[in-house]
């Protein structure tokens, strides 16, 4: 039983890890958008962001 219940909590600290990589990425590539004043790179970075949504 504890074995399974570390299992589980492996794979919720690895799920996280995933999750808060992604999110780091969208930060980086929404303050690109922002500091350089890109327009295409904005809308790139909302359609990932939705995508993102989508897939969770």
């Amino acid at each position: 039983m504890r074995a399974e219940h570390r299992h589980r909590l492996d794979e919720l600290e690895s799920s996280l890890q995933e999750q808060g990589a992604v999110v780091l990425e969208a930060l980086r590539g929404a303050l690109e958008a922002l500091i350089s004043q890109d327009a295409e790179l904005c809308d790139v970075t909302g359609e990932f962001h939705e995508f993102s949504d989508a897939s969770h």
